[in-house]
């Protein structure tokens, strides 16, 4: 059993809108959030409805999603891969309707992949592929002579939708319950498919072009949630595959520039506070097939280091190399590769830790096939660790000599880490590119009473007889990163061994100059040459 099994759902990701408040920018939003309840958990010190990211009493690892924004709070289904989700409409004798999501920042080529599949399947005498772009203005229906046809959607709607993809043939439709303000991207596209499935019944699937900084993570979760609600069994659209193109020149470049959406004026709405770097990640690490776009404009050596890039941010994805978005089709079509469960196990971080716990923090025995990639991770200077430490951070010397400093090479860390000022609450730790985050995620295990542990530690974790399951635990995947330098730079932020008598009362008064995770969350900038 894996042993983060869920823990995306505690730690809320992907982030939708991580409020700054940085050193180097003064943004940040004070706009409170709902405190979301559930059975069997409860919010912590729910009179504070003020936080962005709600403190929740929940097990490690929780089997629960704080809702983030739009985000919805994902419920036990009955069918969360695609199989299972076309053996269920069969029962139900109900028209199956493939779903392919497309996803990518723009200007990756997800308008041209979708024009080659669509070229495709005409080429083959195929007329049963339907091809839908949504974007702020409505919906547009690619017709197969490349021809579009759009409708404008409500306002509200709209604004759902303002992600601004790559600028054409960007439009959406509306139905129904579409037009409601609290309307996600993922029910909308499987309210919109169902209904052009039910007045196109020649249309065997669909693949849709999502917004350039829309992330695939929460629309499947959206998707999943509208299905299981959805009464109208005649039209039954299941998500398929979920593909996200990248541009091969620009996708490092981008990951280490540090942008915001809003400089860009790319934000889906006035509290959407993520860099380029955070949809970037996110889109890569939630997919079921990667397509490295534009190839040509790179060396060989190049799109090889990219792909293995890839690889550490997405262990399970199939990737792909392509030109002006050629793909064959029957990688990106029917291939009932969607599953939520395993979705949700894709990000490389994860799988960091994962491996660490179950092999006790020793390297893994590597089988030659495994060795080989390893030496071509490493001959591209590719590489990640996991940071482990039973202390907590002093705060003043984390903000001082770690999130002050450049971190070299760094493309993603995330994780878990333990604040002595705040010693109950495990707080989630993440970085895409520059940007630092840290958030309350939950109560740790430890600071429960005993008769309400949830027994959610894993056996494999580490238990200290004093702290509990308190403890540093962060993964880290870069090129041409110093682990060394990493190591000691966290180590430096250690409690040493005459703080660490002084015990939780005296850390309380120790000095903490990160944002308060009862007023505002934390977005740090990160130095950057």
């Amino acid at each position: 059993m894996l042993l983060h099994q869920g823990i995306e759902r505690c730690l809320g990701a992907p982030s939708k809108q991580p409020h700054n408040c940085s050193p180097h920018s003064t943004r940040h939003t004070n706009k409170a959030a709902p405190v979301p309840q559930c059975a069997n958990m409860t919010a912590h010190k729910s009179s504070m409805v003020a936080l962005h990211t709600p403190l929740l009493a929940c097990p490690t690892p929780p089997a629960f999603r704080p809702e983030r924004g739009r985000h919805v709070r994902h419920r036990a289904m009955a069918s969360t891969s695609s199989a299972e989700c076309a053996a269920e409409s069969e029962e139900q004798g109900s028209h199956e309707v493939p779903i392919t999501l497309v996803s990518g920042f723009g200007g990756a080529g997800k308008s041209s992949l979708l024009r080659q599949a669509l070229s495709s399947s005409n080429a083959n005498g195929d007329a049963g592929v339907g091809a839908l772009v949504l974007g702020p203005q409505g919906i547009s229906r690619l017709q197969h002579d490349q021809s579009t046809v759009s409708t404008p959607l409500p306002s509200k709607q709209s604004d759902q939708l303002d992600s601004h993809g790559e600028g054409t043939d960007d439009a959406t439709e509306s139905s129904g319950s579409c037009s409601s303000s609290s309307q996600g991207v993922g029910q909308s596209i499987y309210q919109l498919t169902q209904r052009f499935a039910a007045a196109e019944s020649h249309c065997r699937s669909f693949i849709v072009e999502c917004p350039g900084t829309s992330v695939p993570l929460p629309h499947a979760i959206e998707f999943q949630d509208e299905l299981e609600q959805s009464e109208d069994w005649a039209s039954v659209p299941r998500l398929d595959t979920l593909v996200t193109v990248v541009d091969a020149q620009t996708f490092l470049p981008k990951i280490h520039a540090s942008e915001y959406l809003a400089d860009l004026g790319l934000t889906e709405d006035e509290l959407d506070d993520r860099t380029v770097a955070d949809v970037l990640i996110e889109q890569v690490e939630y997919a079921d097939v990667l397509v490295i776009n534009k190839v040509d404009t790179v060396s060989g050596a190049q799109a090889r280091q990219l792909e293995l890039i890839l690889r550490k941010l997405n262990r399970s994805a199939e990737i792909v190399q392509a030109v002006h978005g050629q793909v064959p089709a029957r990688l990106l079509l029917e291939t009932k590769r969607f599953s939520l469960a395993e979705l949700e196990q894709a990000p490389g971080w994860l799988a960091e830790l994962n491996a660490f716990f179950e092999t006790g923090g020793r390297p893994q025995h590597q089988h030659n096939s495994e060795h080989e990639g390893a030496t071509e991770e490493a001959d591209h200077h590719i590489s990640s660790f996991v940071y482990y430490a039973q202390r907590p951070f002093h705060p003043q010397r984390l903000m001082d000599q770690a999130l002050s400093m450049e971190w070299q090479g760094v493309l993603r860390s995330k994780g878990f880490f333990w604040l002595a000022t705040r010693h109950d609450i495990m707080g989630a730790w993440q970085t895409a590119g520059t940007a630092w985050q840290g958030e309350p995620n939950a109560l740790w295990e430890a600071a429960r009473p005993r008769e309400e542990r949830t027994g959610g530690t894993s056996t494999l974790q580490p238990w200290h007889e004093q702290w509990g399951d308190r403890c540093q635990q962060i993964a880290w995947i870069g090129v041409d990163m110093d682990e060394q330098q990493l190591r000691a730079m966290l180590d430096s932020c250690l409690l040493d061994d005459s703080e660490m008598a002084g015990g939780p009362e005296a850390w309380a008064q120790m000095e903490d100059p990160l944002p308060s995770w009862f007023e505002e969350s934390d977005l740090i900038q990160i130095p950057s040459s």
